[in-house]
């Protein structure tokens, strides 16, 4: 939607990681209304740029990381920090008040999709959408991108948009919606 391709949004310097650019692109891109007061859940939140960005946008924010997490995010009130891995996170204890799914962890794509699975299950009932990042480390991944969406569609979710932007370099972004009956 830009022109050239490449995002009118900029990194302030107080943003924790470019993952911050990754958030508004990947928002902008799919023109997914983010409403202020909505809660998102973002997997993968260390050191914090997605997160920031979300709070920056009005949004509650809770993130799922063993990874330490920067101070501009632990000291928002709209800010909640579970410090341990996906796999050891209860996902039980997840409330359904998650409005927005963000995932953007440092496994492989089928690693990601398998450990979001239950996480998507458990907070269907709110949802409105999800922001999958994959990380292609290899070429021959891009070859199972269609796998990789047909996963995404059977936890539920309708693939509205994939595809690469130049803020997420080697990474590929599905936007899917919660579909309702």
């Amino acid at each position: 939607p830009w022109p050239g391709g490449f995002s009118p949004n900029i990194l302030p310097e107080i943003a924790p990681s470019r993952a911050y650019l990754k958030v508004l692109d990947g928002i902008d891109y799919v023109g997914a209304t983010l409403l202020e007061g909505e809660h998102a859940l973002e997997i993968g939140s260390s050191p914090g740029g997605a997160p920031y960005a979300l709070l920056e946008k009005g949004l509650s924010v809770e993130g799922i990381d063993p990874g330490l997490m920067s101070e501009i995010c632990l000291t928002h009130p709209k800010f909640i920090h579970h410090h341990v891995s996906i796999q050891d996170f209860k996902v039980f204890e997840l409330k359904n008040h998650v409005q927005w799914l963000f995932v953007d962890m440092n496994l492989p794509p089928e690693g990601t999709l398998r450990e979001i699975e239950k996480v998507v299950e458990k907070i269907m009932p709110s949802l409105k959408g999800a922001f999958i990042t994959l990380k292609m480390t290899k070429f021959d991944l891009v070859k199972r991108v269609p796998m990789y969406l047909n996963f995404v569609d059977k936890m539920g979710l309708k693939v509205v948009m994939a595809t690469q932007l130049p803020s997420h370099k080697q990474e590929f972004l599905i936007y899917a919606e919660a579909r309702r009956a």
